[in-house]
């Protein structure tokens, strides 16, 4: 089976371990925390942009299993010893079944001799029971013998958040259902529904994939300008196109593409 990588919402990536790299001196207790990137997911926090939560949507790609990393990262000095790891299933914060949806988690998981990560692959898979669905894997780390938890939240530098992301929980949320994504720009095209999500995919020969990344400034104003003169032609034949919902009053809103067009 052929499995992919996929990390939130960016990139198919090649798996690998063993990441070094320099970390700041630290006098106290040993710990851990989840070092969970917004744009390269377990493969890369030299951005500091930690988030508490992972997408896996599978309708992006035609695949039925997919591999996530997750990043685990020390607080302290490496060690010329491995040292154990553990993480749980939150199971009131997850919905996701063990051995159907994923793999069942290890026992435990190893920071290596003089490394300063765990890399742990989950191993997920998509089941027709998940189309049109979403579910949710909470994981949390546990003390051991060698890792307290003495940080459980991340405070950006420089940032105006006093509340900070919580780095003891990681959510992971799978998914086989069209879900909004970086390149459908509400500025150009209007609010998101999938129903319009798909007409413009249907219209104008793309995929969801080619959503995946933020698009250029001409191509999306283009996409949105040529959409727009789409619907305008529609209503003009007297086959208004309408959302799937409703208005606070109970009436149809009509589809429209965003402000930003401006032609």
């Amino acid at each position: 089976m052929k499995k992919i990588i996929f990390l939130n919402l960016i990139a198919i990536l090649a798996l690998f371990t063993g990441c070094r790299e320099e970390i700041p001196e630290y006098s106290g207790t040993s710990g851990i925390y989840f070092a969970m990137s917004k744009t390269k997911g377990g493969l890369d926090d030299s951005k500091l942009d930690y988030t508490d939560n992972t997408s896996l949507p599978f309708a992006v790609f035609d695949k039925e299993d997919s591999i996530l990393i997750v990043r685990v990262k020390i607080i302290g000095e490496t060690v010329p010893h491995d040292r154990e790891v553990f993480i749980k299933v939150v199971p009131e914060k997850s919905t996701a079944i063990a051995g159907e949806d994923y793999e069942p988690l290890q026992e435990k998981y190893y920071v290596k001799a003089n490394e300063i990560y765990a890399q742990i692959p989950i191993h997920f898979y998509k089941k027709s029971s998940l189309k049109d669905n979403e579910r949710t894997l909470q994981l949390q780390l546990k003390e051991s013998k060698d890792f307290n938890l003495p940080m459980p939240y991340w405070l950006a530098p420089n940032s105006s958040d006093k509340t900070g992301i919580d780095v003891i929980h990681h959510t992971i949320s799978i998914s086989d259902k069209w879900v909004k994504l970086p390149g459908f720009n509400e500025y150009f095209l209007g609010p998101y529904s999938e129903k319009k999500n798909r007409l413009i995919c249907e219209q104008f020969n793309l995929t969801l994939l080619d959503f995946l990344e933020p698009m250029s400034t001409v191509k999306i104003k283009t996409l949105g300008i040529k959409f727009d003169q789409y619907l305008k032609e529609m209503e003009a034949k007297g086959q208004t196109i309408y959302e799937d919902y409703r208005d606070s009053e109970g009436n149809l809103v009509k589809m429209t593409a965003g402000e930003g067009i401006q032609y």
